[in-house]
């Protein structure tokens, strides 16, 4: 409780966003399932054997593994969020589930996009050796791998920090 006797708006001002990102989150994941389309790539040229294109398969497949688990890491975000939004006791506490369980969950996935796609990758560019560019898919991949990875970990590094101050902790036991 603030000196004025009022609760603090952490809990509110992040249970709106952890909601919004949340299902923001849960549309990715389940868009995560669908087909990439790497299947029709080989038909496109059936005489000419894509480069690798059955490394990409695999890396798919792994990354459909990796969305399944982020649906319920998406729905405890939700859950979270209007646990928060609603001031209840439990609302920190499952925020700071939901920081540490979605931090590991893209650490995870960062290191294996990295172990199998970006072999993948390589694979297809060395195909590219004589076209212009080819070189630059591989590099691209590292980049964005890193990028995703800090971007997928700046928010729960700021719910965990918001939720677990004690302003917010309080506001939801008073």
């Amino acid at each position: 409780m603030t000196a004025a006797g009022r609760r603090s708006a952490i809990p509110k001002v992040m249970g709106i966003l952890m909601i919004i990102f949340g299902s923001l989150g849960l549309l990715s994941a389940l868009s995560n399932l669908g087909s990439s389309g790497f299947d029709q790539i080989q038909s496109t040229v059936p005489d000419t054997p894509v480069p690798g294109l059955e490394a990409l398969k695999d890396a798919e497949r792994i990354m459909r593994v990796l969305g399944l688990i982020g649906l319920p890491i998406s729905g405890l975000h939700i859950f979270a969020g209007i646990r928060a939004t609603a001031y209840k006791a439990n609302g920190p506490r499952l925020s700071l589930i939901y920081a540490a369980s979605a931090a590991l969950h893209t650490t995870v996935s960062t290191i294996v996009a990295y172990i199998v796609l970006v072999p993948a990758f390589e694979a297809m560019s060395s195909g590219m050796a004589g076209i212009p560019g080819g070189g630059l898919v591989q590099s691209s991949m590292k980049f964005f791998l890193i990028v995703g990875a800090m971007i997928g970990l700046i928010w729960p590094v700021l719910v965990g920090v918001l939720m677990s101050r004690p302003a917010a902790r309080d506001a939801c036991a008073w």
